[in-house]
Order: C-alpha cells, then structure tokens, then sequence
C-alpha cells in the first residue's frame, strides 16, 4: 500500500451482496457450478463478510476463500458458522508477518499426488457435465475434458506418493537451516519456476496446451 494510499470506487460501483448472490445463483443453477472461491484484493477487509458467505453458503456450493490471513483469526470463527468450509492462506503473506517474531513459516507445494481425491473429482465431474445445460458444454466441454485427463494421469502414473511429500516435511521440520519453500514432485519443480519467469499470459497458454484447449 503506497504512502498516500488507493483512491476508493465509489460504494454505487462495487456490487452489493445481493448481487453476488445473484450472479452466483445463475451459475449455479443454470451452468452447473459446484464450487465458489471468494478471493480479491483481500475478501476480509469487505464490511459484513460472513453475511456475504452465508447467502452463498445457502446455494449448497463447496464454498472457500483465498486470503493473506493477516486478519482471519478475528472472522474465522463466523465465517465457519456462517457455513464457510475451507480456506486457502497465504503463507508468504504469513512468513512476512512473523519475521522478526523468532517463528519461520516454510511452504511445502507439492505437484500432483496420487490420492483417492482425484477419482471422486472425476465422479463430481460426471455429476456436473450430466446437468449441464448446452451451453454450458459448449463453453466449459474441452476444459473439463482436459482438467480431466490431467487427473487421470496424476493419479495412475504422473502423481507422486503422499510419502515424498510426508518425507520433506520431515526434513524441512528437522533441518539446521530449513528453505522458506521445498517444491515437491517434477511438475511442481518445473511450473513453479515459470511461474516466476514467463509473463502471465505465456504462462496462461502454457496451461491451455498442457490442458488441450
């Protein structure tokens, strides 16, 4: 955040609650979505968050958020009974946070691993594409296909054991000097480098090709 701050939209500008709940029910209901992320920006500084999580929660959507964390232990515990499920932090934001505080935060990012998770996305897959709407298979046909086939592969020969993963944890929790990031399995090694280096849309039609769309 720049010294002299952001300019701010104009509240008529940012979309009311009942208007997320409205764009999000028509996704739901007409173009089969099963799963919602609040993500940003930083959905925690929205004013009345767990109200927003409770109407979307009520759509019966698996429902999570992306946040930095940094101030998630003062909503987590409404945001839960608000019917929140699960959420993904930031452990970079994390890491900052604690700096000087005499506690490390190292990440694990593995690649795929070959877990039973894979065959029930595919069995939600099968459920989603059966209520799909034609228009909705024309759209998002070739990518569930693709996303598909990525699983399939992760899971029967291209995914690494829960082992590997388990095992570098050990070594990051018992090292002298532990790395603030262990990337594991040969897929993660290589897409988290490129990330870092190819422009953001090089990078979006590596995953397109990968994908097969």
């Amino acid at each position: 955040m720049p010294e002299e701050g952001l300019p701010w939209l104009p509240r008529e500008q940012v979309l009311r609650f009942e208007e997320i709940e409205r764009v999000a029910r028509l996704c739901v209901e007409r173009f089969g979505f099963g799963s919602i992320r609040l993500t940003g920006g930083e959905p925690t500084v929205r004013a009345s968050l767990p109200e927003l999580v409770r109407r979307l929660a009520a759509l019966d959507v698996d429902l999570s958020m992306t946040t930095n964390g940094a101030t998630l232990r003062l909503l987590a515990s409404e945001l839960r009974a608000a019917g929140l499920r699960r959420v993904n932090v930031s452990c970079d934001s994390l890491r900052r946070e604690r700096y000087g505080q005499g506690m490390e935060v190292i990440l694990i990012e593995p690649g795929g691993v070959k877990t039973p998770i894979w065959d029930k996305s595919n069995e939600m897959a099968d459920q989603i594409q059966q209520q799909m709407p034609p228009d909705a298979e024309r759209i998002y046909g070739k990518l569930i296909a693709g996303v598909r086939k990525a699983t399939i592969e992760i899971a029967q020969d291209k995914g690494i054991e829960a082992r590997e993963v388990a095992e570098t944890i050990g070594r990051a929790m018992t090292a002298k000097r532990p790395r603030t990031r262990y990337l594991v399995g040969t897929d993660a090694k290589i897409r988290g480098p490129m990330a870092k280096i190819l422009p953001d849309r090089l990078m979006d039609r590596a995953v397109a090709k990968q994908l097969g769309i």
